[in-house]
């Protein structure tokens, strides 16, 4: 069984198709997860547009290791939909771990 990220969300690819540039693989299931979810609580508690567009950043480039050639092009602006939507659905705080 292949560690997948399985995303479904406006702009993003379904299912992933795992390719990265300098041919390593795409990463493991709870490594995204721990990233992907770092980043969404530095994103919501970040204060100002350049801190989340940095942020987003981040998650625009790993996210486009799992786009296939035919998935077209994910932006930045994808991504910080993405990441405001999930903030708003979770209420606008970062977990307390």
């Amino acid at each position: 069984m292949k560690d997948w990220i399985w995303i479904k969300a406006p702009g993003l690819p379904y299912p992933p198709h795992g390719r990265r540039s300098h041919g390593l693989g795409p990463r493991s299931i709870p490594e995204f997860a721990h990233e992907f979810t770092h980043d969404l609580e530095a994103y919501i508690a970040a204060r100002t547009g350049q801190a989340k567009d940095a942020i987003a950043v981040r998650q625009l480039r790993a996210l486009r290791e799992y786009l296939r050639p035919s998935d077209g092009t994910l932006r930045l602006t994808d991504v910080r939909k993405l990441m405001d939507a999930m903030a708003e659905e979770s209420g606008g705080r970062p977990s307390k771990r």
